[in-house]
């Protein structure tokens, strides 16, 4: 995720969508129910009233793992069945924008 806006971006909430179920919001609790502890990747949270600075940028979930069988778990779910949602608004607030990590056809495929 980078913000490549003209100013700060403001984390209003998140949303968390599993094989096309709304499971929650992207937090501590979700991802325990999403990754085994022994798959659990490095992953960063955007709490609401979080802000993103222009130019910033970051992984909301990123696996630095070797191990094929983990590999090929990782990338099964992001792939196919796991779309984060964040929902922001400009500095000025209002907006009620949206960015999905949804796959470019435009839905999920699971």
């Amino acid at each position: 995720m980078i913000n490549a806006g003209f100013g700060p971006a403001i984390a209003t909430n998140t949303e968390v969508r599993l094989g096309g179920e709304v499971v929650g919001t992207w937090d501590r609790d979700v991802k325990s129910r999403i990754f085994a502890a022994a798959d659990w990747p490095m992953t960063y949270s955007l709490r609401q009233g979080a802000v993103v600075l222009i130019g910033q940028q970051t992984f909301l979930v990123r696996n630095d793992s070797d191990a094929p069988d983990r590999l090929e778990r990782f990338w099964e779910l992001v792939s196919r069945r796991l779309v984060i949602d964040v929902h922001y608004e400009s500095a000025y607030g209002g907006e009620g924008l949206t960015v999905s990590a949804l796959p470019q056809s435009g839905r999920a495929r699971w």
